[in-house]
């Protein structure tokens, strides 16, 4: 029997399986929204700090420059620039 005709039929069969897998599971429903969720209360411990760019220099416990598509993220909070400069110790960002 030739290997190669046994492959569209396992396919076919697999297929098929799945299919019924799927079509027994329930829906997920959505609902919208009418606010924005609010954030946890802040805690104490220092958050992580996210910073995305072509290119990043500097120290980190010091202050950090990146600059070419840069992205910093700090929970709830998105900063997007072409040249940005990070000052850890202060939390204090330029763009």
């Amino acid at each position: 029997m030739n290997p190669h005709r046994l492959r569209p039929i396992a396919f076919l069969v697999l297929a098929a399986f799945a299919g019924g897998a799927a079509a027994e599971e329930p829906a997920v429903r959505l609902r919208m929204q009418p606010a924005l969720i609010p954030l946890a209360p802040v805690a104490q411990e220092p958050l992580p700090v996210f910073l995305e760019a072509d290119k990043a220099q500097g120290r980190q416990d010091r202050e950090i420059e990146a600059e070419g598509s840069v992205r910093l993220r700090k929970r709830g909070q998105n900063v997007s620039a072409d040249w940005l400069r990070y000052e850890p110790p202060t939390n204090e960002v330029s763009a």
